[in-house]
């Protein structure tokens, strides 16, 4: 009886040992690029996580104006998971307005995962300048590309740059869009 009553607590321990999850392998959020570059592949329940506090700099809401447009940027930092990885990631929501004061383009009260959010990429290897991704409200007529971002200043000024992907879908009837951020344009925090 003693022995059968062993072998129970022996099996389980063993199950119980057996559920519980992995240690999750964390890596700087840093090293993702790095990673991408050299076709690195990295095991599930891996997390690029911002263990440096790199992204701390670009939290906040930063301002500016450009051809007679202001511009408010909201960043902020969240985490993403996708096929048993997870990411910190920097997603960006904005509003433009015009000389008036009229809204032109307002997505600050849009859930962080609509399409609309300008979604964070990547930090490139020496850590300075932030990678995201865009599209506009009119992303069927090529208003869309890839944003940079890296912060001046001793943290007080974020330069903000637009390249240009303008790809354009068939369903497109009015050719390119206008694009609604300038190729640059310098921010101040608030």
């Amino acid at each position: 009886m003693r022995l059968m009553l062993l072998f129970l607590i022996i099996a389980v321990v063993s199950c119980k040992a057996q559920t519980l999850p992995s240690p999750q392998n964390i890596i700087p959020v840093e090293q993702q690029i790095i990673n991408r570059n050299n076709e690195i592949e990295v095991p599930d329940n891996t997390y690029y996580k911002d263990i440096n506090n790199l992204f701390d700099k670009y939290i906040g809401v930063w301002t500016g104006n450009y051809n007679n447009k202001s511009y408010e940027f909201v960043i902020s930092k969240i985490n993403k998971s996708f096929l048993g990885i997870t990411v910190d990631e920097l997603i960006i929501k904005y509003k433009i307005t015009d000389n008036n004061g009229n809204i032109l383009v307002n997505t600050t009260n849009l859930p962080d995962d609509d399409l609309l959010v300008i979604e964070g990429d990547y930090l490139d290897e020496n850590g300075e300048t932030y990678h995201l991704y865009y599209i506009g409200e009119n992303y069927k007529c090529g208003q869309n590309g890839y944003i940079t971002m890296a912060v001046v200043n001793n943290g007080t000024q974020l330069n903000f740059g637009l390249s240009v992907e303008g790809e354009m879908t068939q369903s497109c009837q009015t050719g390119p869009a206008e694009q609604i951020f300038p190729e640059f344009m310098t921010l101040n925090k608030q």
